[in-house]
């Protein structure tokens, strides 16, 4: 776990594409 949050650079880039994806989804939902 500790690993995970200690790749800062990493998870600053994943974050994002996870939000965006969260988005889409509720997007699909609402359709």
């Amino acid at each position: 776990m500790d690993s995970l949050f200690r790749a800062d650079g990493e998870h600053s880039k994943l974050l994002p594409k996870v939000i965006t994806d969260l988005e889409l989804l509720i997007d699909r939902k609402e359709l």
